[in-house]
């Protein structure tokens, strides 16, 4: 099938990628690569994804260089189509890219390759918004060989018994990840949740808004922004009532009707909460049957209303596995996150919601403030 696929490689190829969304995440080692081409020497980076050694389409192009099979690529990012063209050699510079672990993203839908009336699927991640494909899948469609040494971690590519191309691929070995979750009381508040929603978005991170009832249920808008954005919504009561010093039914009204109202703009039900100032007690925690967070680092940004003061409080007290506490319902605190979400990220940590900071660590009561 592949001298079929060799007659007609000089016919253009378009490469549909189709995303539809993130279906499940794997983690990502980054390769650093140096590919000898003949007598020149190019640089690529791409990722081993589950021992798969994949790179940039417009990467494994210029791997191709000036060999038979060789090909170039132009991509039409609008429409996310990558036209192939066979048998033109690629020119261009390679993108530059910092070397870090990532977490690949399969696209929920395959990759679909067209050749006139031919139709291969294969499976295509994407890793902060850049797209990669596994350059043996490519080799199978496009008439090349790969394969990988994993003793002298080095990749081959040629056609028949001969290699033309070497790779050797440094691999990185990232440090280990800091989580922080941020999380945000006595919201939605418009002009700041939204401010902080945007800041999380430009840095790929994600939050937790403990809510209050009354307010999601005036704020819908909000509430339903923050579940698109992939923050995380919790429960904190429907009218900021200290729990500990009612009865059981009261608390479970409470509760209850601040998860209805998060249900009605999302079709989701609250599974965490947080107690209005956080008190708590054994009547609060048998009442519902969800889990209860504190934090362990306190802004006081209800009480220092001033965005310099909160963003160097952050910055200087942020470690590895907090929860830290703050209230979106002060807009100085939105200004002061459009400094400290880029900043932490620029430091290194991931920004995680509960339950990511959960499923990262192990269960909730790995999670620091779980009560």
């Amino acid at each position: 099938m592949k001298k079929t696929f060799f007659k007609i490689i000089f016919s253009t190829v378009v490469f549909t990628a189709l995303f539809a969304g993130r279906a499940f995440g794997a983690e990502a080692t980054r390769l650093d690569s140096k590919v000898s081409i003949k007598d020149k020497t190019v640089e690529i980076s791409g990722y081993d994804i589950n021992g798969r050694k994949c790179f940039k389409i417009r990467d494994i192009a210029a791997m191709t260089g000036e060999l038979p099979y060789r090909f170039s690529v132009k991509w039409d990012e609008e429409n996310f189509l990558a036209h192939i063209e066979p048998g033109i050699s690629y020119e261009g510079g390679l993108s530059e890219e910092k070397p870090r672990a990532a977490k690949a993203e399969y696209c929920e839908k395959p990759l679909v390759l067209s050749i006139y009336d031919m139709r291969f699927e294969i499976p295509g991640y994407n890793i902060d918004g850049r797209f990669y494909v596994s350059a043996k899948d490519i080799g199978d469609i496009m008439g090349f060989r790969v394969s990988w040494d994993n003793e002298n971690k080095t990749i081959a590519i040629g056609q028949g018994d001969s290699e033309d191309i070497k790779i050797t691929a440094d691999i990185y070995v990232p440090a280990p990840k800091k989580l922080l979750a941020l999380t945000f009381d006595d919201g939605p508040q418009p002009g700041s949740t939204e401010v902080i929603l945007d800041s999380l978005d430009a840095v790929g991170g994600h939050a937790t808004f403990f809510v209050v009832g009354s307010r999601a249920a005036e704020y819908p808008d909000l509430i339903k922004k923050i579940n698109e954005q992939g923050s995380q919504i919790g429960n904190h009561s429907y009218d900021h009532t200290q729990l500990s010093g009612l009865g059981t039914d009261a608390i479970a009204r409470e509760v209850n009707r601040t998860s209805q109202a998060v249900f009605d703009s999302t079709g989701e039900y609250t599974h965490i909460g947080r107690p209005p100032y956080g008190a708590i007690s054994s009547a609060v925690k048998s009442a519902v049957d969800i889990e209860w967070f504190n934090w362990n680092v306190d802004t006081l940004d209800w009480k220092y209303r001033d965005p310099d003061y909160v963003y160097e409080y952050v910055i200087s007290h942020a470690k590895d596995g907090d929860t830290i506490l703050m209230h979106d319902l002060h807009k100085t605190t939105a200004e002061a996150m459009k400094r400290a979400i880029p900043k932490l990220d620029e430091m290194g940590f991931e920004l995680v919601s509960i339950d990511e900071m959960a499923d990262l660590k192990g269960g909730y009561e790995n999670v620091k403030g779980h009560l």
